[in-house]
């Protein structure tokens, strides 16, 4: 069972946890806040302990970057989903071998890595997913310090990662009644705080979305992701479309293109009838967070169509409650994003 933490400066409880646990040789892996945050570094200087520090490289996570880790007490991941993901990749490749407790600390509300046994790498251009029940981890930390400040941009593209994780449950052929009440109140909690929530530094509203982010993770640990997320990998690895904004271009898209498969659920959170009305109302939400609802507003010319769907990642496109149908993608993407 997956220990969460979840407070204002929870963080700080770090050391003694890891004391805890006896912890005498811990593997960090770190992203950017360790580097410019004078608290979180004390923190860091107060664990008893071997302290090993990694820092993920920077662009898309390769496979090949992941090191092999012999032995270790404790693995902690505090950043966003591609630092966690770094850590689980070591994790996975060091195997059995890695007898150790996981920590994960995210510092952005929405890529719910730290609550799934999944991870996201790349072997070059071409997205590659792990799985395992080591890639869960242990302890949680949701720390509402870490994302109260983010900058505007960083949170609404984490946030609409969420969002679209919380509807993609929902309509999920996998979807159950547990993951459908993840996803339902983490729709809820996004729908009405996300577009307040990028402007403002409240830690209470922050401790809301790193939940909400939280719940949607949750859900889709069940589920996983549809077309919306089979979709997106093609911008990131090709266009370096930040991940959450890939996702939310396809998102109001897929109202239509499912149709006839959305469950009610999906369309209560948008006071919604119909995927007509959902499109709209959808794509409206993702303009308050000031986020690309088309190809020109990404500063994308000549997106190649045809790589483009080529390249749909077909294991997540199969929990989509339609099947793949690329002439009705392409009819869809020419008239709605193009």
């Amino acid at each position: 069972m997956q220990q969460v933490i979840k407070s204002v400066n929870c963080l700080s409880g770090l050391p003694s946890l890891l004391r805890q646990k006896n912890a005498a040789d811990i593997l960090l892996v770190a992203g950017n806040h360790l580097q410019g945050n004078a608290e979180l570094k004390k923190i860091v200087s107060e664990i008893s302990g071997q302290v090993t520090i990694i820092h993920p490289p920077e662009g898309l996570l390769q496979i090949d970057s992941i090191p092999l880790i012999q032995t270790t007490d404790a693995v902690v991941a505090i950043g966003g989903g591609k630092v966690i993901d770094y850590a689980k990749g070591i994790i996975h490749k060091s195997g059995k071998s890695i007898d150790s407790t996981f920590i994960a600390v995210p510092t952005t509300a929405g890529s719910g890595s730290e609550a799934t046994p999944f991870a996201v790498l790349y072997s070059g251009k071409n997205k590659l997913s792990l799985e395992s029940p080591l890639l869960l981890p242990d302890i949680v930390m949701l720390d509402a310090s870490l994302v109260s400040n983010l900058p505007k941009k960083q949170k609404a593209i984490s946030g609409a990662d969420a969002f679209s994780q919380c509807i993609e449950a929902l309509w999920n052929v996998h979807h159950t009644e547990v993951s459908d009440q993840f996803a339902v109140e983490g729709l809820r909690s996004l729908s009405e705080g996300l577009p307040v929530f990028i402007h403002s530094s409240d830690n209470q509203l922050a401790e809301d979305m790193l939940w909400a982010a939280h719940l949607a993770g949750t859900a889709i640990a069940t589920t996983k992701t549809t077309g919306p997320h089979a979709l997106s990998y093609y911008l990131t690895a090709h266009h370096d479309v930040p991940h959450g904004q890939a996702v939310a271009l396809f998102l109001p898209l897929f109202f239509l293109y499912n149709e006839k498969k959305i469950p009610s659920q999906s369309y209560e959170a948008f006071q919604a009838s119909t995927a007509s009305e959902a499109f709209i109302i959808c794509t409206k939400f993702l303009k308050k967070l000031e986020l690309a609802t088309n190809f020109n507003e990404l500063n994308i010319e000549n997106v190649d169509i045809d790589a483009l769907l080529k390249s749909v990642n077909h294991e997540r496109f199969s929990n989509n409650p339609v099947p793949f149908d690329e002439n009705v993608l392409r009819s869809l993407i020419n008239h709605y994003l193009v």
